[in-house]
């Protein structure tokens, strides 16, 4: 008896014929993600410090005045997503990227070369905003182009975006303090060049998926026994995301929340993930 896709409950526990699914199709998800999780975590961990690196030496800035850096960079980040919408007429998703990229690491650049100068921290504040924009759609449409909008790019850009901006923050967050205030711009642009190289490490592995599928090594959604594993294997997949999702959240709530109000919310939440499973 063939089992649907809703029987599907463990990590293992679907049947998934791997020699119908090329190691680029996963690498591309993987690649895209990593490129994600750095951007998105520039994005966070700027937002988030910028103003405690405003008020530090060697700046000393105001209380006051550095209280519009924040505000700044979330203006022109959607000025940004502004002014991406007629350029994405023009330009190719993946020539955004690089754009968006480059024009990251040269800002963080020219911070680092004049750290003292509050007119440069203003105007990189805001450059940073206008790359960051449009840095995750253009991303997210160059990897489901590559894929021909199949697979589960979205769901995978997504939670690779979250932990992103989850995790670099708490990196950031905990080693700010203790060091020279000159390592948040520091590890902002080690991201930065970090999520380059990854994007570089992706249009490799593109070159190698039309290689793949051009020669007939990849016959993923050739047959109805592939489509039928395919779908197997992405309700298992999304299965487990709901799950590392809502795991997340309840360490969050544990930390941030009072006792009663987090018990109900995660009886709420696991309520709620397996009433769509059943």
């Amino acid at each position: 008896m063939e089992h649907s896709p809703r029987n599907v409950g463990g990590l293992v526990g679907f049947s998934l014929d791997l020699q119908d699914i090329p190691c680029t199709f996963f690498a591309i998800h993987i690649v895209s993600a990593t490129v994600l999780f750095m951007s998105d975590g520039i994005l966070g961990l700027y937002s988030a410090f910028v103003y405690s690196y405003a008020v530090r030496e060697p700046l000393n800035m105001g209380s006051r005045l550095a209280g519009y850096l924040p505000s700044i960079f979330w203006a022109f980040i959607t000025v940004g997503r502004l002014a991406s919408i007629p350029v994405s007429g023009r330009l190719k998703p993946c020539t955004m990227v690089f754009i968006n990229l480059g024009g990251i690491i040269g800002t963080f650049i020219l911070m680092l070369c004049f750290a003292t100068n509050w007119v440069c921290l203003f105007v990189g504040t805001g450059l940073l905003g206008f790359f960051l924009s449009s840095t995750f759609p253009s991303m997210l449409a160059y990897t489901e182009d590559v894929l021909n909008y199949k697979g589960c790019a979205t769901t995978v850009l997504v939670t690779g975006a979250c932990i992103g901006e989850m995790a670099l923050q708490t990196l950031v967050g905990s080693v700010i303090y203790s060091h020279p205030s000159n390592v948040f711009l520091l590890c902002g642009l080690v991201f930065g060049c970090l999520a380059l190289v990854f994007y570089l490490l992706l249009l490799l592995v593109h070159r190698l998926h039309i290689h793949f599928s051009l020669t007939g090594n990849a016959r993923l959604w050739e047959g109805g026994n592939s489509r039928r594993n395919f779908t197997t294997w992405y309700a298992s997949l999304r299965s487990n995301v709901c799950t590392v999702c809502v795991y997340i959240i309840y360490i969050y709530i544990n930390m941030s929340l009072n006792v009663s109000f987090k018990k109900v919310f995660f009886l709420f939440l696991l309520s709620k993930r397996f009433r769509n499973e059943c």
